[in-house]
């Protein structure tokens, strides 16, 4: 049903309580990579800059999560900020060795937790290197879902378990949809989809959602109907089906 005009426009309401318990939480994977390069003698290494004297520029990235080998450690958390690969050259000039360093950062704007850090090795024996970033994102407001049958909308609110509508058994949605939004975007099989699982978990079997069978919607009405006459509840009568009950 509406629920406080916040699901309007094909808005959905979330449960607060059933997003810390992990729903609809995915993990997002990004990838970075760089190599070594020797080009007209110089030869660009991995390298903690830390560790090197005489540096000729200073950048301003934090290297401090870098091992000694000037790769980020598994496990860290970084942003835009931090090194995830550290590299440097050494040159000599009339004051002696210089060396310049750099750095690779995550995208700006972006963080995580390093998932796996992998080196190897090329045809010119110089190293590669390829870090993993994880991200795990929680829903919030503004992001879209949406169902198989394609019933789409965005986030509207977040709602605390305490103030969500409840049944007099007791149960609490994880999802409040708006029911205009199935005939507006003519997503027919959204209800066909709910009655089939309501009985499928009364019935303790499971259903076949294939797609394009044509199945008809009074036999899973019927379905329901038996079923909650099995469990003593009231009949119902509805109008198109062969016996009513």
């Amino acid at each position: 049903a509406s629920y406080s005009g916040y699901n309007q426009e094909d808005a959905v309401i979330l449960n607060k309580n059933s997003l810390d318990r992990g729903m609809f939480q995915s993990l997002y994977y990004r990838s970075y990579f760089d190599e070594e390069t020797n080009e007209n003698g110089e030869k660009v290494e991995f390298g903690n800059p830390k560790y090197k004297k005489n540096i000729s520029k200073k950048i301003m990235i934090n290297f401090d999560k870098l091992d000694e080998n000037g790769f980020v450690r598994e496990g860290e958390y970084v942003n835009s900020e931090d090194a995830i690969i550290g590299k440097y050259s050494a040159s000599n000039d009339s004051n002696g060795d210089i060396t310049s360093i750099s750095g690779k950062t995550v995208k700006f704007g972006t963080s995580g937790i390093v998932d796996k850090v992998v080196v190897t090795k090329n045809k010119d024996n110089l190293r590669n290197c390829s870090v993993r970033i994880r991200k795990s994102k929680r829903p919030e407001l503004g992001d879209k879902f949406s169902t198989r049958p394609g019933l789409k909308g965005v986030c509207g609110m977040v709602l605390e378990q305490a103030d969500m509508p409840f049944s007099k058994d007791g149960i609490v949605p994880d999802v409040i949809l708006n029911p205009h939004g199935i005939p507006k975007r003519m997503t027919v099989n959204q209800l066909i989809e709910i009655l089939l699982g309501k009985g499928s978990c009364m019935g303790g079997y499971a259903g076949d959602a294939t797609p394009f069978m044509n199945n008809d919607i009074n036999d899973y009405a019927d379905l329901l109907i038996n079923m909650d006459s099995m469990n003593g509840g009231m009949k119902y009568y509805i109008p198109g089906l062969q016996e009513n009950k």
